[in-house]
C-alpha cells in the first residue's frame, strides 16, 4: 500500500468516529482539498516515536485523531478556544484511552510537558501582538529535545494560491488572516527561544494553499 493509500485509509477510519452528516463531509472536503498534512507529519518525524503529542488550536480533531492512530502508544491531546467544536472532538473519542480533548487557552496551558507540540493553520489566526507569545508557550511546554511543527501559508508564494487562502479564510471562518513570511515567523520562532529551524516550502504540497512546515528544536 502506497503511503497516500495507507494515509486515506487513517483518515477514513477516523472519520467513522464522527456522526454521518454535516460535519462528517466537511472533515472529509478539508482533507480531500490538502488541508489534512500529508501522512500526518511522519515524515518529518521519521522513525522518532513520541510519547506524547499536543495540538494547539485542534479545531474538531481531525488531525490529533489521525496522529492517535499513527502513533498508538502516545499520548495526543487536542485543545483549542472554540468550546463547540472541542464538544464534536469529544464526542469523537468514543472510550480510547490515548487520546483527549479539552477547551482552553493555550496561553494558560499548565506545565504539562510534550514531547511533540503541532500548529496547523493557527498562526494566522492569532492576533499579532499574541503570536510571539504563543511560540513562546509552546517552547515553555515542549520537553527538551523535543519538537514544535508549525504548517502556516506562505504569503509571499503562488500568488493565486495566496489569495485563495484569503477568499477561504473570509468565507469559512469570516476573518482576514495575520499570514507572516517566512523570514518573519522563522524568527519570531527564535525569539521563543528555539535554535534549530527547518524550513520546508511547499511542504505538503497542495492544488490550492502555498503552505510551508517549519520544524524548530
Amino acid at each position: 500500500m502506497s503511503s497516500n493509500a495507507a494515509t486515506e485509509s487513517i483518515i477514513e477510519k477516523v472519520l467513522g468516529y464522527y456522526p454521518a452528516g454535516p460535519l462528517r463531509s466537511w472533515l472529509r472536503l478539508k482533507s480531500k482539498i490538502g488541508q489534512m498534512p500529508e501522512n500526518m507529519f511522519v515524515p518529518f518525524l521519521q522513525d522518532w516515536q513520541p510519547d506524547s503529542i499536543l495540538e494547539i488550536g485542534c479545531g474538531y480533531g481531525l488531525l490529533s485523531n489521525c496522529l492517535s492512530f499513527q502513533y498508538p502508544n502516545a499520548k495526543v491531546r487536542g485543545v483549542d478556544l472554540n468550546g463547540k467544536r472541542i464538544a464534536k472532538a469529544q464526542l469523537s473519542v468514543k472510550g480510547r484511552s490515548n487520546i483527549s480533548f479539552s477547551h482552553e487557552d493555550a496561553l494558560t496551558l499548565a506545565d504539562q510537558h510534550s514531547d511533540c507540540i503541532i500548529l496547523v493553520d493557527v498562526i494566522h489566526h492569532v492576533p499579532r501582538h499574541s503570536q510571539e507569545k504563543l511560540l513562546q508557550t509552546c517552547h515553555r511546554l515542549l520537553k527538551l529535545g523535543g519538537r514544535l511543527l508549525i504548517r502556516e501559508v506562505d504569503p509571499e508564494a503562488n500568488p493565486i494560491k495566496f489569495w485563495f487562502t484569503h477568499l477561504w479564510e473570509l468565507l469559512f471562518y469570516r476573518e482576514v488572516c495575520k499570514m507572516l513570511t517566512i523570514a518573519q515567523l522563522t524568527d519570531l520562532i527564535r525569539k521563543a527561544g528555539f535554535a534549530d529551524v527547518d524550513v520546508h516550502r511547499d511542504s505538503p504540497q497542495s492544488f490550492f494553499f502555498p503552505y510551508v512546515t517549519y520544524v524548530a528544536c
